[in-house]
């Protein structure tokens, strides 16, 4: 019997953002995305983007030289069950091929540690394969009220996925439990 492959947390959700040229000579180029704006390179990239995106960008640009609207990928962060854009890492630019969402839309697969009334704690863990996540993170996300009376089993993995609302809620619009995660330990 082999043995269950290990589950793959991840929380990523996908904008429409604005990508400009630098302003002049000594400054980066940048993405704006809703009311934030990445400089490329900078802090708050994700450590992958970091080495990535200052070239997938500067392509970009070259090709559209004013700038011009794209999909940007984040691994966002919630602050009070709404996403918190000072915490939110840029992770990537879809400059020539399909993302896998749609813009406004998030994917979240992590463990349930609380459920308070419409709001869902889920935290996503670093992958031992992957090793970018330096360290686990909670998010809270919104239930869409068709949600409401379902029941979560607290320490389930799940699969969740939803949209993004003007007010900066994440709002879980299905969820599935991940097969074979039973609980996950704690």
């Amino acid at each position: 019997m082999g043995q269950a492959k290990p589950i793959a947390f991840q929380a990523v959700l996908l904008v429409q953002g604005v990508a400009s040229p630098p302003k002049g000579p000594g400054h980066f180029p940048s993405v704006q995305v809703l009311d934030r704006v990445y400089l490329v390179p900078s802090n708050s990239l994700s450590p992958k983007a970091r080495a990535s995106l200052p070239g997938v960008l500067q392509a970009f640009l070259r090709r559209n030289p004013g700038g011009g609207p794209l999909p940007v990928l984040l691994y966002p962060r919630t602050e009070e069950c709404r996403l918190d854009l000072r915490r939110t890492l840029l992770a990537k630019l879809y400059t020539t091929e399909p993302p896998p969402l749609s813009p406004g839309r998030f994917r979240v697969v992590g463990l349930l540690v609380g459920k308070a009334g419409d709001n869902l704690k889920v935290e996503v863990r670093p992958n031992q394969e992957k090793g970018a996540l330096g360290e686990a993170f909670t998010l809270c996300l919104r239930l869409d009220p068709l949600l409401a009376g379902t029941l979560f089993p607290i320490g389930q993995v799940l699969e969740l996925t939803g949209r993004l609302e003007k007010d900066l809620t994440l709002v879980v619009e299905e969820a599935l439990e991940v097969s074979g995660s039973g609980g996950a330990p704690g």
